[in-house]
């Protein structure tokens, strides 16, 4: 499992490197608007990118889960 957390260093390596400058913006005329702008795009390309890589790892993890809950949920009914 933690050898499958290590897809998210590059990323942690990307966001931390983006962050910093991000965090000195100031908008103050329509070309600083537009550095916000795209920044802020960048931000939600980010987020993506971070959420599908969790979803790679988790979804598996979630279905075994439902698997074996539905599983036992089937042996245990007739006891009900």
């Amino acid at each position: 499992m933690s050898n499958d957390l290590k897809l998210f260093d590059q990323l942690k390596a990307d966001v931390t490197h983006f962050v910093a400058p991000t965090m000195k913006l100031k908008v103050t005329d329509f070309a600083s608007c537009q550095q916000a702008v795209t920044a802020c795009q960048e931000v939600k390309s980010y987020i993506k990118s971070v959420d599908a890589k969790r979803d790679e790892l988790v979804r598996p993890l979630n279905e075994r889960v439902k698997a074996v809950n539905s599983r036992a949920k089937e042996v245990e009914e007739p006891l009900k």
